[in-house]
């Protein structure tokens, strides 16, 4: 598998920021415009865990997806679309025609 920033992986970990996260959520969902934040969304359940013979009360909290939100200030979460995926239609100048 090619590596989009084009060095070799030799590690078995690859970290990301979030803001480039964002950035490929972003590309992903083909979105030209606006300042977008990537954010996680949790999944909570309730358990009884049996701690060293006795039930205890618990709560488990789980990543179940990642999703990017429209926001109208800027973070270290924040990328802008405009900035990092510009849309690549061509815009005519106003009065032009087509013949």
């Amino acid at each position: 598998m090619a590596n989009p920033f084009g060095k070799s992986i030799k590690a078995k970990v690859v970290r990301f920021h979030l803001r480039d996260v964002a950035a490929a959520l972003v590309r992903a969902a083909d979105i030209h415009e606006g300042l977008w934040q990537v954010q996680v969304m949790f999944g909570h359940s309730a358990v009884n865990l049996n701690l060293n013979g006795a039930l205890t009360p618990s709560a488990i909290a789980s990543v179940v997806g990642l999703q990017v939100a429209r926001v109208e200030q800027a973070d270290e979460l924040t990328v802008d679309a405009a900035q990092i995926n510009p849309s690549s239609r061509i815009v005519l100048p106003q009065g032009a025609g087509v013949n």
